[in-house]
């Protein structure tokens, strides 16, 4: 758990993450309402692959956790991008019996892809270990879990899916990056629905996974520009 001056200076991370301290520049991020970008090359096109307001958005979440974050439009959308990122290869996705049900739906759609869901109980760390090296896995651990709240251990987790061989993702939903750094506890990525505690239930409908693996991060943010463009010159 995070201390008071821990919290404090990620607290600082956020305000000051994302913006430019220039005397006379906003203070916060101005409001784009733009939708679509020029972008690169000649004569130009469109671009949407990138946004003020979510470039913000991301640096000040990744700068709580000391990583890289991708916004997504909603939180199922970060947890089926990541499950497509990490399951590749892998038989088995390991969720908390008692986890958040939407993610145990998205993972079931992945059955015909070659991936299982697996259940099981994340405060049994033996019973963990069994699911994992059954086969090549995924452990995706949520904690406190929603809506029970129920608490695993997640340090122990970690070194479980490590001698697994098992990445593993912690849905960090409710606690937050202020009370809980999976980061720091094994975990490849920490995922979040924002459209919950992180701005006030509902205020927004948003996701995010932050990482400090470069391919998960890539995976997941599609950052090459390949401009959409209309040779207009022959018309």
């Amino acid at each position: 758990m995070a201390t008071s001056s821990e919290r404090a200076s990620r607290e600082s991370a956020l305000v000051h993450a994302g913006t430019e301290r220039i005397a006379g520049a906003p203070l916060g991020s101005p409001l784009v309402p733009a939708s679509v970008y020029v972008s690169w090359g000649e004569p130009g096109g469109y671009g949407r692959q990138e946004n003020p307001g979510w470039e913000a958005l991301e640096q000040a979440l990744g700068a709580i956790e000391g990583a890289e974050a991708v916004v997504f439009a909603s939180g199922q959308a970060a947890t089926m991008a990541l499950m497509l990122c990490l399951a590749a290869g892998r038989r088995r996705i390991v969720l908390p019996e008692d986890g958040y049900y939407n993610a145990r739906a998205l993972a079931a759609r992945l059955r015909p892809h070659g991936a299982e869901p697996v259940p099981a109980d994340l405060l049994d760390p033996a019973a963990v270990d069994r699911e994992l090296r059954a086969g090549p896995a995924v452990l995706w651990a949520e904690t406190p879990t929603n809506p029970l709240l129920r608490v695993a251990d997640l340090a122990r987790l970690g070194e479980v899916a490590a001698g697994a061989g098992a990445p593993m993702v912690v849905d960090n939903t409710v606690a937050t990056a202020l009370l809980q750094r999976p980061l720091e506890l094994g975990a490849v990525a920490s995922l979040y629905s924002l459209t919950k505690a992180l701005s006030g239930h509902s205020d927004v409908l948003l996701g995010a996974v932050v990482t400090r693996d470069g391919e998960v991060a890539a995976s997941t943010h599609w950052r090459e520009h390949r401009p959409f463009t209309i040779d207009l010159r022959g018309a």
